[in-house]
């Protein structure tokens, strides 16, 4: 399974920073507890053009609609954005913002917040909702109105996680790991050859 092999990377990776006056007993690491968490931090970094996108639109659930601002709430396993666009938009987004942006804020004036043809949306309550200034579309009772919403989603690693990416997260999760030691050296190495192989994808 691509699991189990990317923690046996892992475990390789972490043998290789120790040279053998300061080796450890790597068997006792729990790398498996680190990989989901490295997973996730190299899926919102790796190029998209190494990821599978699909639209999720259809997996958004509208929760309210008022004055041209349509709040959304968001899959629990949305990870990225690739492309989202309204279909009275001009044109498609490929950030969201969160709540703490100081253009969020501009949204409560009525000459500054979003337009058609200014799109904006935001990522609020933790990542739990996506509110979408401004849009016609009265999607309050269905997911009408959204042209696509292309994002990357993440469970957890099995064995549709991209084959690109399993050395570059077997070095990110060895790096956790040691961080959660207090082994600093250590984990810089790894995340050298993390930053290494991101460069080269």
């Amino acid at each position: 399974m691509v699991r189990d092999e990317i923690i046996k990377k892992a475990y390789q990776c972490i043998d290789e920073v120790y040279p053998d006056t300061t080796y450890q007993d790597i068997s006792s690491f729990n790398v498996d507890a680190f990989l989901d968490q490295a997973a996730k931090i190299i899926i919102n970094t790796a190029p998209l053009r190494v990821l599978s996108s699909k639209d999720i639109r259809m997996s958004v659930t509208p929760v309210g609609y008022d004055n041209g601002v349509i709040r959304l709430l968001m899959p629990t396993n949305f990870q990225r954005l690739v492309s989202f666009k309204m279909e009275d938009w001009s044109h498609s987004i490929t950030t969201f913002l969160d709540e703490d942006s100081p253009r969020y804020h501009q949204q409560y004036n009525p000459v500054l917040r979003g337009t058609p043809s200014r799109p904006a949306a935001f990522i609020t309550s933790g990542g739990q909702f996506l509110e979408v200034y401004t849009t016609n579309a009265n999607t309050s009772s269905s997911n009408k109105g959204i042209a696509h919403f292309y994002a990357i989603l993440f469970d957890t690693v099995d064995d549709t996680y991209p084959q690109k990416l399993h050395d570059v997260t077997a070095w990110k999760t060895a790096e956790l790991v040691l961080s959660a030691l207090n082994d600093t050296q250590a984990a810089q190495i790894c995340q050298a050859h993390t930053q290494e192989i991101l460069q080269s994808l």
